[in-house]
This record gives C-alpha cells, sequence and structure tokens, in this order.
C-alpha cells in the first residue's frame, strides 16, 4: 500500500524524532547496559552501546500509536507479520543511524565540541552529572583508546590517582610503570635495583628503592610516597620471581625466601598501604599472580607453592576490604618475553646438578628455554596494558587471565582430570 505524501512526511519525522529522543534517553541508562564485545573494533564500544539502546528504545516508540500512528493507519492492522516487519526495519535503522552518529562524533574534533557544549548538563536521579563526548581522561577509567565515551563525573574533578608498583625496575613493572605515566597517573615505582631505573625516573616517574622481605625498607617506601602526596590510590604487587628446582634439592632457606618475595611482600605491602585507603574511602590493590596460580608442572614447586597461596589470599582479601570500598584484582599473566626465565631456568639447572633429577631437569628446561626463547610469548607492554586496565577501569574484574598460553591452560586444567593432566605435562617434558 502506497503512503500519501503526508503520511510518508508524518513517518519520516516520527522516525527522526524516535532517533533523536532516544539517543539522549540512552544516557539515563549508560550505567545500567552493559559493554557488548562485538563489533567493538570497528564502532568502539560505547558507540555499539548507543546503537543498542536507541534500538531498543526505537522499538518501544514503534509499539506506541503517538509515535506511529499514520504509518498504522495507512497498512491497516490486519497482518501481525508487516507490523513486524516495520518494527524490525525501524530497528535496524535505528540503530546503524545512531550507531554511525556516534561515530562520526567520536572521529570529528569539532562535532565533539559541539556536542559537549550543547549537551552539557544531564539530570540523572536527582544528581547533576557532566556529559562528554570528547576522549577525557577519567583517573579511574583507562583514556586514549580511542572510543566515544559518556563520562559521568561529579562537578568536583577528582584528584589524578597515585599509584606505587613494586618490582618496576624491568620486565611487566617497567612497562606498566610508563604506560601509567603515559595515562597521567602520577606513578611511584619500586625496586631493589634502583640503578636500572634511572630512564624511567628521567621520564617524570618517582624511583624508591623497595625491599620487600624487609619491613624497614617496605614502610620507609610507603611513607615516603604518602609524605609527597598524602595518599596512595593504587597498590600494584608486582615484585617476584621463580625459584625452579626438585622439592628434594632445594634448600629451605631458597623456599623460605621465594614464599617472602612472592607471597609474604605483597602481605606486607597491602598492610602499610590500607590504612590510608581505608581512611580516603577508596583505593585498589593489583596483585600480579600467573597462570602458575592455576596450573603445575613439575620441578616448579615452591614457586606454584607461592602463586597458589597468593591467588587465595588475594580472594580472601577481596572480601574483606570490599565493605571500605577497595577492590582486590589479580593479573594472571601466561607466558611473558621477560628476564624471569633466565632466573628460574639458572636455579633449575644449578641444583640439579649431578643429581638424581639431572636428566629429567634438563629436558624441562629444554622445553621452558625454546618457548621463553621463541616469538610466541606476550611482551611486557602488551601485558602493560591489561595492567593499565585492571589499575584504573572503573569497575575492574576479579581477575585478568591474558598473555600466550594462559586460558588454553587452564581449560585444560579444568577440563581433564588430574591423571591425564598428570600424562599431558610429562608427554610435554618430553618433546
Amino acid at each position: 500500500m502506497v503512503l500519501n505524501q503526508n503520511n510518508q512526511t508524518l513517518w519520516t519525522g516520527s522516525f527522526l524524532k524516535i532517533c533523536l529522543v532516544n539517543f539522549f534517553v540512552f544516557v539515563n541508562f549508560h550505567s545500567l547496559l552493559p559493554t557488548f564485545p562485538f563489533f567493538v573494533t570497528y564502532l568502539g564500544g560505547d558507540a555499539v552501546m548507543i546503537g543498542l539502546a536507541t534500538a531498543l528504545f526505537s522499538l518501544a516508540s514503534i509499539l506506541s500509536r503517538p509515535f506511529v500512528g499514520c504509518l498504522v493507519d495507512s497498512i491497516g492492522r490486519r497482518s501481525l507479520l508487516v507490523w513486524g516487519l516495520v518494527g524490525m526495519t525501524l530497528l535496524l535503522m535505528g540503530y546503524f543511524v545512531s550507531a554511525g552518529i556516534a561515530w562520526a562524533v567520536r572521529a570529528n574534533r569539532l562535532l565533539r565540541c559541539c556536542f559537549s557544549g550543547i549537551f552539557r548538563v544531564v539530570m540523572i536521579g536527582g544528581k547533576r552529572k557532566s556529559l562528554y563526548f570528547c576522549r577525557r581522561m577519567s583517573p579511574w577509567r583507562l583514556p586514549s583508546d580511542g572510543f566515544l565515551h559518556f563520562e559521568k563525573m561529579n562537578t568536583v574533578q577528582p584528584s589524578i590517582p597515585v599509584v606505587l608498583i613494586t618490582g618496576a625496575s624491568s620486565g611487566i613493572g617497567r612497562a606498566t610503570a610508563r604506560q601509567l605515566h603515559e595515562c597521567g597517573c602520577r606513578v611511584y615505582g619500586a625496586a631493589r635495583r634502583v640503578e636500572c631505573m634511572a630512564d624511567l625516573q628521567e621520564a617524570g616517574i618517582g624511583v624508591l628503592p623497595l625491599d620487600v622481605t624487609r619491613s624497614e625498607s617496605a614502610c620507609a617506601c610507603v611513607e615516603a610516597v604518602v609524605e609527597r602526596e598524602g595518599r596512595i590510590d593504587v597498590l600494584i604487587n608486582n615484585a617476584g620471581y621463580g625459584l625452579y628446582g626438585a622439592v628434594e634439592d632445594v634448600s629451605l632457606d631458597d623456599a623460605r625466601r621465594q614464599l617472602e618475595v612472592n607471597l609474604i611482600g605483597p602481605a606486607l605491602m597491602t598492610q602499610l598501604v590500607l590504612p590510608y585507603m581505608r581512611r580516603q574511602g577508596r583505593g585498589r590493590i593489583v596483585n600480579v599472580s600467573s597462570m602458575a596460580g592455576k596450573v603445575y608442572t613439575a620441578y616448579g614447586a615452591w614457586y606454584h607453592a607461592s602463586k597458589f597461596g597468593l591467588e587465595g589470599w588475594s580472594d580472601s582479601l577481596r572480601l574483606e576490604l570490599k565493605p571500605f570500598g577497595i577492590d582486590v584484582v589479580l593479573v594472571e599473566p601466561g607466558l611473558i618475553r621477560t628476564p624471569w626465565a633466565d632466573t628460574a631456568l639458572d636455579h633449575l639447572e644449578q641444583s640439579a646438578r649431578k643429581g638424581v633429577y639431572h636428566a629429567s631437569a634438563q629436558r624441562v628446561a629444554g622445553v621452558m628455554c625454546r618457548l621463553y626463547a621463541s616469538r610466541l610469548g606476550t611482551t611486557p607492554d602488551r601485558l602493560a596494558r591489561t595492567m593499565v586496565r585492571a589499575a584504573l577501569t572503573k569497575h575492574p574484574r576479579d581477575r585478568y587471565l591474558t598473555g600466550f598460553l594462559a586460558r588454553p591452560s587452564v581449560l585444560v586444567r579444568r577440563l581433564l582430570p588430574v591423571s591425564w593432566l598428570d600424562a599431558f605435562i610429562r608427554l610435554i617434558e618430553r618433546v
């Protein structure tokens, strides 16, 4: 059935009203809608949410006569199929039109400024909020990611987060410190080898000496940051190393030090910063664990013990600190191309030398050496992006399992019976 010109004009106006109204109604529901993973790389996460919300509200509008009454009168009420097709057509059109508008706003600086200036204040739940369409850095949100953000900010701009990261002299810690600094955070890197952090200091990152196994060193480190900044918003417990060797060959002194660095050290640093975080009513503890806290291998008993312990310790700590507004996040890297493997392999070879485990230990060391020497491992810079997300995102996940072999290893651990998993690990060690 053909619509007359008046009805066509009314229909066009109705559709434009639907898109325009829902485009801004979306803002009121931004905090309630989850970010959907599809189309994220093309349109950006918030653009997808705009399109989804617009589509949902357009469908609701279509079902009401005031918006599209002229169209209903023209085609009649006889065919539910026609009604459904019209609804789906407007649904898809609303989605792509609003997503296109959002993408254009995100891509064009002038449009971002216009939208930001015109629609500056939005009333949500009786609270005064600001609406931003530009890539504006928020202390608790990862900036510079190229997505369009609708930031609901209080009238008072929150202060820039202060981050203390241990083990910042190399590898993951160094890369994370650099990226946090680029995000605008006030970063303090701490490690035993202060001379290895000279380039970080030149870049404007605070450098502090720290030995997490000595309480006086840890106290001095935390007090130095608090004295300069007045607070600590994020603590990243990154310091750690791998101790490999047969249980029979590794001395208890070496095993004790492994637990002190990888488990007791994070506990000591956490105890020192918690009074300040509790006083300010917010904070975040990011503990760097490993996929070794989920799976196991031969000759890594003490290292696995430290990481399994850190996982359980972090879970209990998360329950304890939730009432105080303090988040506890675990980052579980897989195989990362860092100097970590050199220390682990050196100790494995030294402890097994001329012993009954020598041949088997040599095979395991060979497998680990080939893996870490290949290009398959994840780079520290790539993992650092996950670290930054865990530290700054507003609502972090409890765990971030990332890096080469991390997810497959944990999946195999969950699916296979223990006897099958043991046989599988032994098979890999013979390769």
